[in-house]
């Protein structure tokens, strides 16, 4: 299952090197660059690698374009299927974690591919560098469920003894597999069993990372989320304070392990929680590395087709457009499978149990927003998605921000998407002819974005480039037909 490529750009993809937010989403290299070194030199600890996930397209950025800063800031990068190793190959040489037999790379290893990979060393004669994957991923029982360093060291003392292979021309030994690192993935257990796990993980890893001296061996299981767990108070968000893991002097004592953060929704600020302070524009934190703007282009009262009289700002995003309505079809689905709590899911299905009232065309309360309590996340989405249907004024569950304003659309998008409009009736700081639309940026980056319409953020970035979802996610795929193809 692989993400759909192809060398023609998308619909909204901006054709030019440089990324010119007003004519559609695009790739500001600068940002991500800067995001890169910002986290090796304020969030990893002193002496970690950061190893850059570019899977499913860069996660909708654009695979060449994240590897070829990411290798130019020294780093290695993390791919997934064997046409994102030749993509990314293109542009650096260092495509470093891949799976499965991208032969010649290394390979994540385990208990249901090693006997692949050591099939595909021995009839290309190679010696594939491996990292064998201990646990679980989400669900799925992908590594070793190794307690002990002895059962570990027990498995890597067979691969380098079974599969061996003498040449009859020079004699010298071929392993087919060579273990260089040890990998789990945090994500998907629940967060009290985290730090127990990544302790278990620890202790079997590093005594055998240690009887490879004096090679070096990986050891990672820090991934984004994990990273910002990790940030210690006061600051929780990606703050100027390193890293503090908790590292078991066993694995201190080990000078050949190198310890990697597997990097991939931090490194794009593809959240606002990845950009702190983002109401206020400014950090510290790692910033959106996909970005779109437009101007207001007129403003005045319209009446909506519910009847309903606002005051709406007109937005031309030509030449790209809004995502067509096929897109939002999943919404509540989406919030109801990733919703944080309890709690959060009891509001959306209340939100989707409720009926959106008829437009009335009158003010039945003040008409603004309500402003949730600071970390009610549950009750915004509840009433920012509210079952993917229209208020009572008619006016689909669409925002964007102008003037640090979140303002809902008025309508649904016109002209096939090219232009919208903003209802500012009580907008607290007046919007005139001019300002700055915000689509995609500190405020309101691509995975917020996705919340809207159904979509993680990698989904969401390759919709917006005009390139297919990925399939075999865990979420529902926004169902991103352009605009042309959508019968309206």
């Amino acid at each position: 299952m692989v993400v759909s490529r192809g060398s023609a750009l998308g619909q909204n993809v901006t054709k030019n090197t440089t990324c010119s937010p007003s004519q559609g989403p695009c790739f500001d290299r600068e940002v991500f660059k800067k995001n890169l070194q910002y986290l090796t030199t304020a969030v990893l600890p002193e002496g970690w690698k950061l190893n850059a996930v570019v899977k499913w397209e860069g996660y909708g950025t654009g695979l060449q374009e994240t590897a070829a800063v990411a290798a130019e800031e020294g780093h290695s990068v993390g791919v997934l299927y064997n046409d994102e190793v030749a993509a990314a190959a293109a542009v650096t040489p260092r495509p470093e974690l891949a799976s499965p037999l991208n032969i010649g790379d290394l390979e994540l290893a385990s208990p249901l591919s090693i006997g692949d990979l050591i099939k595909a060393g021995k009839d290309t004669n190679t010696t594939i560098p491996i990292h064998l994957y201990l646990y679980m991923h989400y669900d799925g029982a992908w590594g070793w469920n190794f307690t002990t360093p002895k059962q570990l060291q027990a498995l890597v003392d067979q691969l380098d003894k079974r599969y061996i292979k003498v040449a009859l021309v020079d004699t010298l030994d071929k392993r087919y597999v060579k273990v260089v690192g040890f990998m789990m993935h945090l994500n998907g257990y629940p967060d009290e069993k985290k730090m127990p796990l990544s302790q278990q993980f620890l202790q079997v890893a590093c005594p055998v990372a240690a009887s490879l001296a004096p090679q070096k061996v990986a050891v990672h299981w820090v991934n984004s989320d994990e990273a910002l767990e990790l940030i210690p108070k006061p600051n929780k968000r990606y703050g100027n304070y390193r890293m503090q893991p908790v590292i078991p002097a066993v694995c201190n004592n080990a000078s050949n392990i190198e310890y990697w953060a597997r990097m991939g929704t931090a490194i794009y600020g593809s959240y606002v929680e990845n950009y702190a302070d983002a109401a206020e524009g400014s950090g510290p934190g790692t910033a959106p590395v996909l970005r779109w703007t437009s101007k207001a282009k007129s403003v005045g009262e319209t009446t909506l087709p519910s009847g309903a009289v606002r005051k709406v700002a007109v937005v031309d995003l030509g030449p790209a457009s809004f995502p067509a309505p096929s897109w939002w079809s999943n919404a509540l689905v989406f919030e109801l499978a990733n919703s944080t709590s309890t709690a959060g899911r009891r509001l959306l299905q209340a939100a989707a149990a409720t009926p959106a009232a008829p437009g009335t065309g009158e003010d039945e309360d003040d008409g603004e927003e309500d402003e949730d309590e600071e970390g009610d996340d549950d009750a915004d989405n509840a009433e920012g998605i509210a079952a993917a249907a229209p208020d009572r004024f008619g006016r689909p569950p669409l925002f964007v921000y102008i003037n640090h304003q979140r303002l809902q659309l008025a309508d649904w998008p016109a002209g096939n998407g090219t232009v919208i409009l903003v209802d500012i009736t009580h907008a607290e700081t007046p919007v005139v002819p001019g300002d700055e639309v915000c689509l995609l940026c500190e405020e309101r980056p691509v995975g917020s974005f996705g919340l809207e319409v159904g979509a993680d953020e990698y989904n969401m970035a390759l919709c917006l480039r005009g390139m297919g979802a990925t399939e075999g996610t865990a979420y529902d795929d926004p169902n991103c037909k352009p605009w042309a193809k959508v019968q309206q």
